[in-house]
Formats: structure tokens, C-alpha cells, sequence
């Protein structure tokens, strides 16, 4: 398994409990990233108050192989785990 990334909420990112708990608990970096970055990934997500959604693609270029890779699947799976 890779780094995990996060935009800062500088970069447009939103403060929420899910996105804390992820950085708190997997040690995301917070950077800017890349649509190259984001193509060359294994895996993708997007987390909000309501729950957490895979990202399979951006401007039609897919993530990884473009379903749902496992670290997503787990935190879907496991809201507690974040």
C-alpha cells in the first residue's frame, strides 16, 4: 500500500470528522496532488459528513483500474475504522 494524500483545506480541501480521523489514524499527507498523481494511483476517495465515495476516474482518465480498490472498500465497509 502506497502514501495516503489529502489536499489541504487550503487547497480547497473541507475540514470534516471523517477527513480528520483518516489523517489522525493513516497518517495522510496533506499536499497538493496532481491529475498524474491521481492517475497513477492504486485507489481513490472521496469522504464527506455522509459516508465515503470512490473515485474511479477524473476528465475520463481512470484511478487504478477503475473500480473500487480495497482500502476504499474497507472504509466503506467500516465507517469506525476511518
Amino acid at each position: 500500500m502506497g502514501a495516503w494524500l489529502t489536499p489541504s483545506v487550503s487547497e480547497g480541501a473541507l475540514p470534516g470528522i471523517r477527513r480528520a480521523l483518516i489523517l489522525e489514524r493513516h497518517g495522510a499527507e496533506e499536499r497538493p496532488i496532481t491529475l498524474d498523481e491521481l492517475s497513477a494511483a492504486e485507489e481513490a476517495f472521496l469522504s464527506n459528513s455522509l459516508g465515503l465515495r470512490p473515485l474511479l476516474a477524473v476528465d475520463g482518465r481512470p484511478i487504478g483500474i477503475g473500480s473500487p480498490g480495497p482500502v476504499t472498500i474497507a472504509l466503506v465497509n467500516d465507517p469506525d475504522g476511518a
